[in-house]
């Protein structure tokens, strides 16, 4: 699936180095690391053949990614405090505040080793060479694809969060199900009116949406 996904994404690239490396250090996986990561980063490799067939340079798949966001600093500013608060907005979006927040606190207790701490550290790795570029190389803006991985991963210490709150309760189990549901539900309701009041012609549109793609073209900036 890594290897799937990263046709599409470098993400999973990152994912599948941390796995690996997850992988080595422990002695029963280790046998598995190199195969799991050839496989995982199959499409990089694949990718980077194509690109040097094509006259590109080595790991251009990579780099020019930096070269985009390089000239896109030429041309508009780009804020340190700005990215912070888009990172607020982005979780805040989704998974939701309340479930972020839980999520924060699940990571906390795992890290005082009240949870099992792995996929705690996997989560962190995941999503914190993006928090530093962002803050280093204003340029490279948070986005919400570089935190699905990291969502997932944080989800289980969200609900392990709500059942510590909750431990003192009869039926604990349908309490913390019952109590995630509803703040999933209102925060969602929520992030949809607020996510799709954007100044657009209508509010869910696609790519192949022709009135979408008029407006942006009568309304796009200088260049």
């Amino acid at each position: 699936m890594l290897a799937v996904a990263g046709g599409f994404r470098q993400e999973p690239w990152l994912l599948t180095g941390i796995l690996s490396s997850y992988m080595l250090l422990k002695p029963g996986l280790r046998r598995y690391a190199i195969a799991f990561g050839a496989i995982g980063l199959s499409t990089c490799i694949l990718w980077d053949i194509a690109n040097a067939t094509a006259g590109q340079r080595e790991l251009h798949a990579l780099t020019a990614v930096a070269h985009s966001k390089a000239s896109e600093a030429r041309y508009y500013h780009f804020s340190v405090v700005h990215n912070v608060l888009k990172w607020i907005v982005i979780f805040a979006r989704s998974p939701g505040p309340v479930i972020s927040a839980l999520a924060a606190v699940g990571l906390v207790l795992a890290f005082r080793r009240r949870f099992p701490w792995d996929p705690a550290w996997i989560a962190v790795l995941l999503i914190a060479p993006f928090v530093v570029l962002s803050i280093v190389k204003p340029e490279w803006a948070p986005q919400d694809s570089y935190t699905v991985f990291f969502g997932i991963l944080v989800l289980p210490y969200a609900a392990a969060a709500t059942v510590a709150a909750l431990e003192r309760r009869n039926n604990i189990l349908g309490t913390a199900v019952a109590a995630i549901i509803a703040t999933s539900i209102a925060t969602q309701c929520a992030v949809y009116f607020w996510r799709f009041n954007e100044p657009l012609p209508i509010p869910h549109y696609n790519a192949n949406d022709v009135a979408v793609w008029k407006w942006l073209a009568t309304n796009a900036g200088p260049g």
